[in-house]
């Protein structure tokens, strides 16, 4: 009898503990620390990505204009890249398209290219630096 009744109490602390355990575990936190998992933040951002995704999907207007960005920044970046492999940035070349501002520029001395993105709306500013003296020139090929 006291087995019974120890195994009933047993079953009876899973069943209240176990879910317990598996809900908290699948719930997201804004803090991003629930279990000690890192990953978190990454997970946040993939859903929100993907709601930010299917809006657009829904919305022609919001998916027409994210195209023609797109396609504009293609350009501008195809126009860099050759620009870069003709030695010919010159005094800098100057680019906005959307939010978002590009200024390049290179040093004559080092022939190094500095690519300066930033967001007009935030301020915030994305560095990229490019030694064209590694690359291949038209006479490599």
């Amino acid at each position: 009898m006291k087995k019974i009744l120890s195994l009933i109490m047993l079953i009876i602390i899973i069943s209240i503990v176990l879910p317990n355990a598996v809900q908290a575990a699948s719930v997201t936190s804004w803090k991003f620390n629930i279990l000690n998992d890192p990953d978190a933040r990454q997970v946040a951002q993939n859903i929100a990505s993907a709601q930010n995704d299917m809006t657009l999907a829904n919305d022609p207007i919001a998916q027409f204009i994210s195209g023609i960005n797109g396609r504009i920044m293609n350009m501008i970046q195809q126009d860099i890249v050759n620009k870069m492999l003709e030695n010919n940035i010159g005094e800098g070349i100057n680019y906005e398209v959307g939010d978002v501002q590009i200024d390049v520029t290179e040093d004559p001395l080092t022939g190094v290219v500095t690519i300066v993105l930033t967001n007009i709306i935030t301020g915030e500013i994305t560095v990229i630096e490019y030694d064209t003296t590694e690359w291949p020139s038209s006479e490599d090929f």
